[in-house]
């Protein structure tokens, strides 16, 4: 009997364990999005850069990002893209790109599988205007959404994506980074051309029914030992 107490502990402990090691996983495979401003203090007229960085991305396929200002101290001149995913060519292509004195959108696919990013990278930046003499300035993420190559969508609207907005220091003010969630207004980003399907997977459901089955296994191997147990008995 105490044999048999053992064996069940042990399964039970590495059910458990496979259980944490796949929640783990996927909680790790969540991207994000910050902003890192260059510099971090600057002083009226000069030229600071609003850089939107992806972070842990795992096949990332299309994005479309919006950043925003509401004070007149900034003023956006443009909007350059980044290494992370590509705009143009053979590998992949602009959906949206626009850029005004307050806002800037970029919006891009890739072609083809064998094209999608993963890890950290820049995925656009925008040159900013300092205006003002003194005072501190909030650029922020307004709307965010990326897909991977199976069509797992990250929105910020939803909740799947957080990300971390900036606050530059003008003149003699401190800067600081916020981690906020906005509204999602329409997203154009697309799956890979390849891709039939249009279901979504969201990253909960998979812990879920994951969570699931191993309790099923669980179940049914309590049960199994339990009979052994009493045949044993017998």
């Amino acid at each position: 009997m105490i044999y048999m107490t053992k064996r069940l502990t042990i399964l039970i402990l590495s059910i458990l364990f496979i259980f944490a090691v796949a929640s783990i996983a996927a909680a790790q495979s969540i991207p994000t999005l910050d902003v890192s401003l260059e510099p971090t203090q600057a002083q009226a007229n000069d030229i600071v850069y609003a850089n939107v960085v992806v972070h842990n991305g795992v096949n990332i396929a299309g994005a479309d990002v919006e950043l925003t200002t509401s004070d007149p101290c900034l003023r956006f001149e443009g909007l350059e893209p980044g290494n992370y995913l590509p705009t143009g060519g053979e590998t992949g292509y602009t959906v949206h790109k626009s850029s005004s004195d307050n806002s800037a959108r970029l919006a891009a696919n890739v072609l083809g599988r064998e094209n999608v990013s993963n890890g950290d990278g820049i995925f656009f930046r925008v040159p900013m205007r300092v205006l003002c003499e003194q005072d501190s300035v909030s650029v922020n993420i307004t709307q965010a959404h990326l897909v991977d190559d199976q069509l797992q969508e990250f929105k910020l609207s939803d909740g799947a994506l957080n990300v971390t907005n900036a606050i530059l220091a003008i003149g003699d003010t401190t800067g600081d980074q916020t981690v906020v969630q906005g509204d999602d207004t329409q997203s154009v980003v697309e799956a890979p051309a390849e891709q039939v399907s249009s279901n979504s997977i969201d990253i909960k459901m998979i812990v879920l029914v994951v969570g699931g089955l191993l309790g099923l296994v669980l179940a049914f191997v309590l049960m199994t030992q339990f009979r052994r147990f009493r045949q044993e008995e017998v």
